[in-house]
Parts: C-alpha cells; structure tokens; sequence
C-alpha cells in the first residue's frame, strides 16, 4: 500500500508498464465510486410512486395541479402539510412540470397519477450520485489517499440503510437537504485547510457566504438539516486541530440561519400525546434509538419502513432498559483509543450528532410510528466512513482493503435486493407487513390498495392494524368505511365513533359518520354529522352538499338550497351542486328561481342533460 501516497504509480500491461498521474488515478477513484453507486440503486429508475406520503407531496398535492408561479410561491409564503420546506416543494415543483402526463398511463403508474414516477426517481438517483461524490472527495481531503477514501464513500453510498431515502420519492426532500450540506462541510473542510499554517480565527468572507447560503438551503429543503452545525464542529475540532472557540464562532451563523425555520417546524409539527414519554425515561428511549441504528449499521437485515419501536413499545420491554449500553460501551471504547486512533471518536460522534434531533430525548411526530427510521441515518453514515478511511489510509494493509472491497460488494448485493422492495406500494408494504406483523400503519396502507377490488382482504388487514394498535384512527376510519360500503353501516357507525374519539379534529370522520346516518335512515343524526365536518373544515365540498341531501329527506327544502349553493360556491365549476339546488327550489314550489340558477351552467353548456331536465321540470311546475 505504500503506492497510495505517491504521485504516480506504475501499471504493467502486456510486459510494458506506463504511469497513471495523481489526477488520473483519483478521477478513476471517483467514477469507481459513481459506477458501483449506480450499479447498487439502478433499478429503482423503473419503479412506481407509493402511497406512503407521495399521495400527499406530489401526486394528488393540490399546487402542482397545474404547477404556476403562483402555486410555487405558496410554499415559500406558507407551510403545506405540516412542512415548511418551501426549497424541496420547489424542486418538487419542477419536476412535477417535467413529468405532467395529459391522462393517467398504466403502463407508467398504477396510481392514477398525472405525473411520470421515472422523472422522480431520476433525479433520486442523481442527487445521490452527487452526494456520493462530494463524501468523496470531502475523504480524500480528509485522508489525502484515493483508494481509502473511495471505498469510505462507498460506504456511505450503497450501505442498504440509504435504500429508504434514494428509493422514495418523498424522501427527496432530504437528499436536497444532505447534498447542500455535505458541499458546506466540504467548503469548510477546504477553508480549514487553507488556514493551515496561517490565521486559525478567519474564514474568508466569501467562503462564509457560501457557506450561510447552503446552510439556508439545507434547512429550506428539511430543517433537520440544522444539525450540520455540529457535524462541522466535531470535523473541525477532532480532526483539523482547530480550536474550540474558533470552530464555534464558525459554526455560529450557519445556527443563526437554522434557527429560525426550525422553530417553525416545531410549532407546526406537534408530537402526538400519547407518544410522549416521561423525561426520566427518554434516555433509554434514545440509547435503544442509538443501539438500534449501531446494531443495523454492522447487521442490515430486516430493513423496513416502519419498525413500530415506538416510546411505548420500548419502555414495556426490559431490553428498553439495557440497550443503551451498547452506545455507551462504544464511547468508553472510543475515548480509551482517543490518542491512537482519535478518528474513531470522531466517526461515532459524527454519527451520533446527526441522529440526536430524533433520538427522543425532544418528542417528534414520527415517534407516533416509532423512534427509529432508516431516512434519519443518511448523513449520519458520514460518520462510519470517516472511521472507515481513516483506518484504510492509516494501515496502509492490503488485506484489509481486499476485505473492505469485499464487504462493499456484499453492501451493493444486499442494496440491490432491499430496493427492489420499493417498487410499488403493493411490494413495499408486503414486505414490510412480512417482516413487522405489528405495523399498524403499513397494515392501513395495505388494507387501503384493496378497499375497492377486494374488500373483505381489506377488512382483514385493518381488523390487524386495530388489534396491533386500538388507538390508530385511521384503521377504523376504514374499516368503517369497508363495513358501511359492504352493508353493515351500524357497525360502521360503531368504527366511527372510536375513530373520532381519537381524532375528534378529522373531517373526514364526521363527514363518513354522516354517510352511515343516512344509509341507516337517520337524516337528522346525519345533518348534525355533515354539520361537524363543515366546522371543522368549512371547503368540505361534499359534506356541504350531502347535508344538502339530508334536508331533503327531511323535507326541509329551503334549508337543502342554501347547502347546495354553499357547495356550489366552494366549487364553482362543477354544475351539479347547481342542479341539486335547483332541484330542491323545484321541491320547494319555486320553480322560476330554479330555472335561474341552472341557466349559467345552460349558457356554458347547452347540452347539459341534468340542466335540461331541471328545466323541463321547473316549467311542469310553473302554474
């Protein structure tokens, strides 16, 4: 290994030999590590949108149907749901413009969906080539050698942990985030750099610039971004040698910039109250969360979308209370090496610091599912490759590289086979439902795909998702809606009323609850209903015009119009609400005013058959 730190390093070929120049050797490095990275994540390019959280971020996300100036400028004016990631929503933005389909394409999509999913997943693919490259060349700032700092970006790269955040297309939001900050860290690891020798307490004014610029990026595109701060502050101190205040005084603007957007994204975004755990024991809660992610960094078997290893879960279960000796057994193990091999600390502390925002000891709304997820471990591997190249390039022994080598093939087999999971919803929740019985909202999600083409598979799954977890509203809200759809509407009313207790501010609840009513016959119990849905959000279309059809049945016409015309004025271009107020004037023996409020929807469509006939009523009842 002594050829790493040379300039140039002889080749034979076919008895004569030529020189490969330092450049050359890293430019072959770095395609090495973009070809194996492709290699390991190709497949996804091909695969579909899923429901888990695309259905909200893209495809049936209301501002990109069409995408205007004007729908853009609303993310960066307001939060969309319960996100302020104006950045991401943008980016989203522009390539929901170049997917735009004229009609749905089965053979691209099977949701339905106007948008190309391919166009997505590119653009996955290609910002994790990118940040792929920037660790790259950030090790081999760091280690000064090609082949160590290589394989520590391949690391990064293809390790399977990462398959959850290149392979979904929400996910996006926080490659954006990831690549923004990995160029400032590889800005500031130059900056340090250039001081070696010189001034350690200045930074050049531009490269500061630079470096707010991205941190406002990073944290417009996912505020947990905000944690690069510390990830700089452990590089700078524990492997440039720069002194502690002066890395802080670095590190301080790039707080400033964060600060704000994440207290934004905590007043939006509210832990559910029974995933909150006591104080006293969000320690354990955040040494399992640690030794989870340590356990799986070296064993990645088993990687799924919701592992269900919620506050609750973990504090009912005596392992809750052990696990975080593994974390703390590493740290004891890494401060006794702290002379010989700092780098180890570094790598863990790294590792660690970009993890603590979703440890648990500060509750977040994901914990509701559970405290571990793979997406939050994608910067965090940053850590492990630096351990990685430092060993390689301080070493110098083959045997060790050819083993890093072989493990880097295994990571990219293992890769390949976990992302061809997410190739569409039906695979993804299969397979997690395979591997996590107890993953109530998978169990939902799964349930939902069979709601219409077959229900009595749906009712199975949701009666699955309520036992692994009563309180989860969603899997009664469908399974009220499974019941109520095949003929059982009082026991649906029954789901209903659990899901609301639950969730007493979804509007959906109510508004089903009302459907139930009036299938059973009780009108005036489903006006209060649809009522409750309208308080609660007061554009409920079709809530709006269902209590119109309530009034109906209850004879209590005049009350009927102005629900219909509420209904027509929350959705001015389509005419039905229109004709069901006319309908109901006709039953009110007003026939001329019926005649009135359906000639607008006449002059712009002559032929309306449900228009006519109003007409042709109104005048039977004219005297």
């Amino acid at each position: 290994m002594a050829t790493l730190d040379t300039d140039e390093t002889p080749i034979e070929n076919q008895g004569s030999s030529f020189r490969v120049s330092a450049r050359e050797r890293t430019l072959i490095a770095a395609l090495s590590v973009v070809a194996i990275t492709a290699i390991a994540f190709w497949s996804i390019l091909f695969h579909d949108f899923v429901t888990w959280d695309d259905i909200l971020h893209v495809y049936t996300n209301p501002y990109f149907d069409p995408v205007t100036p004007a729908h853009i400028a609303h993310f960066w004016l307001k939060q969309y749901g319960d996100l302020y990631i104006p950045v991401s929503y943008t980016f989203y933005g522009f390539l929901a413009w170049i997917a735009a389909l004229s009609k749905p394409d089965p053979s691209l999509t099977d949701t339905g969906a106007l948008f190309d999913p391919h166009v997505f997943h590119a653009a996955s693919f290609a910002l994790h080539i990118g940040c792929a490259l920037i660790v790259f060349a950030l090790l081999k700032r760091l280690v000064n050698q090609d082949i160590p700092a290589a394989i520590g970006a391949l690391l990064f790269a293809i390790h399977p942990f990462q398959v959850e955040s290149v392979a979904w297309i929400s996910e996006i939001r926080g490659l954006l985030a990831n690549i923004f900050s990995l160029a400032l860290l590889l800005l500031y690891v130059a900056q340090l750099d250039r001081l070696e020798g010189g001034d350690p307490a200045r930074l050049r004014a531009r490269a500061m610039i630079g470096m707010v610029v991205l941190a406002l990026l990073a944290v417009l595109s996912k505020p947990s971004a905000a944690v690069l701060a510390a990830v700089m502050l452990v590089v700078a101190v524990g492997l440039k040698a720069r002194p502690l205040r002066s890395a802080l005084i670095d590190m301080l603007p790039i707080v400033i910039v964060a600060l704000p957007v994440v207290l934004v994204t905590r007043n939006v975004q509210h832990a559910p109250t029974f995933s909150i755990a006591p104080i006293l024991d969000r320690p354990f809660i955040a040494g399992d969360a640690l030794a989870f992610y340590l356990a799986k960094l070296v064993l990645p078997f088993n990687l799924i979308i919701d592992y269900s290893r919620t506050p609750n879960e973990v504090l009912h279960n005596w392992w809750g209370y052990a696990t975080w000796l593994l974390p703390v057994g590493l740290a004891i193990g890494a401060y006794a090496l702290r002379r010989r091999a700092g780098y180890v600390g570094v790598g863990l502390a790294v590792f660690a610091a970009v993890l603590l925002p979703v440890l648990g000891f500060a509750p977040f709304k994901y914990q509701a599912f559970s405290t571990v997820a793979d997406r939050y471990v994608y910067l965090a591997l940053l850590g492990p490759s630096i351990m990685v190249a430092y060993t390689l390039a301080q070493t110098k022994s083959p045997q060790l590289v050819y083993g890093a080598c072989a493990i880097v093939v295994g990571l990219a087999c293992l890769t390949r086979l976990q992302a061809s999971h997410w190739q569409n919803s039906e695979m993804l929740y299969r397979y997690t439902i395979d591997i996590n019985r107890q993953a109530a909202p998978i169990q939902v999600n799964y349930a939902d795909l069979y709601m219409s083409k077959a229900p009595q598979i749906a009712e199975q799954h949701f009666r699955i998702a309520i036992k692994a977890d009563p309180r989860y509203p969603d899997a009664h809200l469908n399974l009220g809606t499974v019941l109520e759809n095949t003929g059982r509407p009082g026991q649906a009313l029954a789901e209903f009323a659990i899901a609301n207790k639950e969730s007493p501010t979804d509007a959906r609840i109510p508004y089903d609850m009302g459907n139930a009513l009036m299938e059973m016959g009780k009108y005036q119990g489903a006006v209060e209903a649809y009522a409750g849905a309208l308080l609660l959000d007061p554009k409920h279309v079709r809530a709006a015009n269902n209590e119109g059809q309530a009034y109906l049945e209850l004879g209590e016409f005049d009350k009927a119009v102005a629900c219909f015309l509420r209904a027509s004025a929350l959705a001015p271009g389509d005419s039905r609400f229109r004709v069901n107020a006319a309908l109901a004037l006709i039953k009110a023996h007003r026939p001329q005013d019926a005649i009135r409020e359906v000639q607008p929807v006449l002059t712009a469509d002559p032929g309306n058959v449900y228009a006519r006939n109003v007409v042709t009523l109104a005048k039977k009842e004219t005297p």
